[in-house]
């Protein structure tokens, strides 16, 4: 009988072990990004990978997403570095772009074009300042009158007195009360 004590790795194998063997530590297979480019047209083309990308694009899944996921793997196969990635996640992205138009796939490129979104740090300050002087002035100045009158009608009420004697005998008032009744 084969137990799990068996099969786990000695430790301090991973000191010993050869590092070089795994594929991203060896130079990469691509270095020119054209060639780069012609095998990822050729891979990303063949009808099982197509399907599978057009299917991911059809669930809603981002093209940026889909392109990153076929890059990491690349780079995991040592096809290509990491650096690299930065180069190809354009040109893949819109490779998978025009082969969602060419099969009528809705698709949704994970970028949102809006226009008015300058988001720097002087941006949101004022944003800020805007939102908490000007809005936040304009619904207290319309509530007012409402919580004023909340607030009389309170003060007004016998109930808000039988509440503070409801208090004092029960709760913690009440057992830190002198059972003589002094305080």
């Amino acid at each position: 009988m084969v137990s799990a004590w068996n099969s786990a790795p000695i430790p301090g194998e991973n000191y010993t072990s050869d590092t070089k063997n795994y594929p991203w530590r060896q130079p990469p297979e691509f270095t020119d990004l054209e060639d780069c480019l012609d095998y990822l047209s050729r891979r990303v083309t063949q009808f099982k990978v197509a399907n599978g990308v057009l299917s991911m694009a059809e669930m809603g899944i981002p093209l940026y997403k889909i392109s990153s996921m076929i890059l990491t793997l690349g780079v995991g196969e040592g096809k290509w570095t990491v650096d690299f990635t930065l180069l190809l996640a354009g040109p893949l992205t819109r490779m998978i772009e025009l082969m969602c138009i060419g099969f009528d796939v809705e698709y949704d490129l994970g970028i949102e074009e809006d226009e008015n979104d300058f988001t720097t740090g002087d941006f949101f300050k004022n944003e800020m300042d805007l939102k908490s002087t000007n809005k936040f002035f304009k619904v207290v100045a319309e509530e007012m009158p409402e919580i004023k009158e909340a607030a009389e009608g309170a003060e007004g009420d016998e109930g808000s007195q039988s509440g503070e004697q409801d208090l004092q005998t029960s709760g913690f008032m009440a057992m830190t009360k002198s059972p003589e009744g002094d305080e």
